[in-house]
């Protein structure tokens, strides 16, 4: 794993980007180079899974939760719940909110993990806030994929209470692209926030993450590669140079 495992990155080598600039790259993935969300969730979720894998130094045997969000970043989360089990993991999938209030992309992946009897459930409308709890404390990792770049302003409802009761469990947490409740382009928490022991960005780092207050709440940064090709960044305006030509993953080096 490239940069993950004996030194990283230096973060000033990469260009961060806010919340807008990535929708606007995810936006011209589609609409100028073909590259569906789908085929950027799935490659985002195996690359999860692979940081995964390292933080916890192999799933075999693992027992991991995954927090998924109603947006696309929860059902990156569900994907790679996928991936984890695939490799040898016990995944328990925790849903914020009911299966009807799911994006429709989160609902068709929930089928397959159906279908592989993997545990899905809705917090607390399935189970006891107190069942909840000792799933998160009985957890190894527990993969934060609750709010994506879309989100703003405090998290909501049950999306709330799973921050909270996260930040209760005490357990090792591995954020999606960055910690929920963080604001993506400051870093500064909103009402509630995870504290993250690491955080996966995905295509290129986002500018809140490497701030003061970002730093403090996302742990171990890495970025993945979403296989986005370097002439669709220039088309951004972004000098993005192959950073990973050794490897898909890049763990930075953070100043503090």
């Amino acid at each position: 794993m490239s940069g993950a495992s004996d030194g990283g990155l230096p973060a000033v080598a990469l260009p961060a980007i806010g919340a807008a600039t990535m929708r606007s790259i995810d936006r011209l993935a589609v609409d100028e180079f073909g590259i569906l969300v789908p085929q950027m969730m799935e490659v985002a979720a195996a690359r999860l899974a692979d940081v995964a894998s390292h933080e916890l130094d192999g799933l075999a045997g693992a027992r991991l939760v995954i927090l998924a969000g109603p947006g696309n970043n929860g059902a990156t989360g569900i994907v790679a719940a996928r991936h984890l089990v695939t490799r040898g993991a016990s995944v328990h999938v925790i849903l914020a909110r009911p299966v009807n209030q799911l994006a429709p992309i989160s609902r068709d992946r929930l089928a397959t993990l159906i279908a592989m009897s993997v545990r899905c459930c809705v917090a607390v409308w399935d189970m006891s806030g107190e069942e909840l709890d000792q799933i998160l404390r009985d957890s190894d990792l527990i993969v934060d994929a609750l709010l994506g770049l879309g989100a703003s302003g405090p998290a909501q409802d049950g999306v709330a209470d799973l921050i909270r009761r996260t930040g209760a469990a005490g357990r090792r947490v591995l954020s999606l692209d960055v910690p929920s409740g963080t604001d993506p382009d400051t870093g500064e928490p909103h009402d509630v926030a995870i504290h993250a022991s690491a955080t996966m960005a995905v295509g290129l780092p986002k500018a809140g993450l490497l701030t003061d207050a970002g730093l403090a709440r996302a742990g171990r940064i890495y970025v993945a590669d979403n296989g986005l090709p370097a002439e669709l960044y220039r088309l951004a305006g972004l000098s993005v140079d192959r950073p990973f030509r050794d490897g898909p993953l890049i763990r930075l080096d953070c100043p503090g």
